[in-house]
């Protein structure tokens, strides 16, 4: 009896390792698969860190101890361009980038492209003089994330900003948007406030860059956007693009857009409109292209778009779907204006099961 125990625990023993072996064999395949796609995986995410490492400080997060450069230059497809992040009241912005500019090749003195990526500045307002040099002028800049509460009149007056085209702010504060605040730009062209907090706009507030400025792009502010003295103080004659999305914009009146008498694009979509009255684009005459995708509007006069842009804006594209219609006697020239070229989306009646405006039956048509 003992001599077949021993046999048996010997048996099993054997096999016990023979499956062992089988299991092992069969899931090396899947653990270096698993492996792999882990390293796949870390390499991503490694990646993805030292690119993002640049732009950290636009949420306050270092992912290293080491020490970096506060600012770096790389040959952009415009030309010499400066990045430079993590800015502190205790740095000297001006001598950083001007140590930048030194190691332009051939004695290069323009920057085509500034960008600030974090800035803590003294009493946390961007003062006149903040950066104060005679080396060097930018063409565009880019500050993100600053840690300000106002810009100053001024700021961007002096050598370094005679010739800037390009100025983008992102999630800026600015107490009060006046002639002063981009007073002293002589060659502006195109103007980007994003994600930002501008308390007030005086009249007048694009008059210094009036002849000047092309475009003017103002995205996701913080709070309501006044289109009147922004856009409708003062004549910009060569301004062809406007951006307004994801805005509360209020009512629109003849007043909105009355300084824009080239524009060709107009971008309203996301936007939160309350109306639209009469006459409101009709210095547009030019208009290419109109966006009022999901703006909260249910209805439009006849008078806003209808024979009078058939008539004025013979080049003209409306775009008007994602909002939900109240199809009735008022809205009966947008089903008219299905059958030309000119609607190029496909509107729905919320009133009629969100049916197709061109398939739906209402006022008799």
């Amino acid at each position: 009896m003992c001599a077949i125990g021993k046999r048996s625990t010997q048996w099993i023993q054997t096999m016990t390792r023979i499956v062992c072996l089988l299991a092992f064999v069969m899931i090396l395949p899947v653990t270096q698969s698993y492996d792999t796609t882990i390293d796949r995986f870390l390499t991503s995410e490694h990646h993805m860190l030292l690119a993002t490492q640049d732009k950290r400080i636009a949420r306050g997060i270092c992912f290293d101890s080491e020490p970096r450069d506060k600012c770096t230059t790389k040959s952009g497809w415009r030309g010499m361009e400066v990045s430079c992040s993590n800015i502190e009241p205790k740095d000297d912005l001006t001598a950083l980038i001007e140590e930048q500019v030194q190691e332009f090749p051939n004695g290069e003195r323009t920057i085509n492209e500034l960008s600030i990526h974090g800035l803590l500045l003294v009493n946390r307002k961007l003062a006149q003089n903040w950066i104060r040099t005679s080396s060097f002028r930018i063409i565009s800049l880019e500050i993100i994330a600053p840690e300000i509460d106002d810009i100053e009149n001024g700021a961007f007056r002096g050598y370094a900003f005679e010739q800037l085209a390009e100025l983008r702010l992102d999630g800026v504060t600015i107490d009060t948007f006046n002639e002063g605040t981009v007073d002293g730009l002589l060659t502006f062209q195109r103007l980007h406030i994003l994600r930002s907090r501008v308390n007030r706009i005086n009249e007048n507030a694009l008059r210094p860059v009036a002849s000047t400025l092309e475009v003017i792009d103002f995205q996701s502010m913080v709070l309501p956007l006044d289109l009147t003295n922004l856009t409708g103080s003062v004549i910009l004659p060569k301004v062809k693009t406007i951006d307004f999305s994801s805005n509360d914009l209020g009512r629109l009146t003849s007043r909105s857009f009355s300084g824009l008498i080239n524009c060709n694009l107009l971008f309203l979509q996301y936007s939160k409109i309350e109306h639209v009255g009469c006459g409101t684009f009709q210095t547009m005459t030019k208009m290419t292209g109109m966006l009022l995708i999901q703006t909260g509007l249910t209805t439009l006069d006849s008078c806003t778009f209808g024979n009078w842009m058939l008539n004025n804006m013979p080049n003209y594209t409306l775009y008007l779907d994602t909002n939900d219609w109240n199809c009735d006697c008022k809205l009966t020239w947008i089903k008219e204006l299905a059958l030309t070229d000119k609607l190029r989306d496909l509107p729905r009646c919320a009133s009629h099961n969100c049916r197709p405006i061109q398939e739906t039956a209402f006022c008799g048509v």
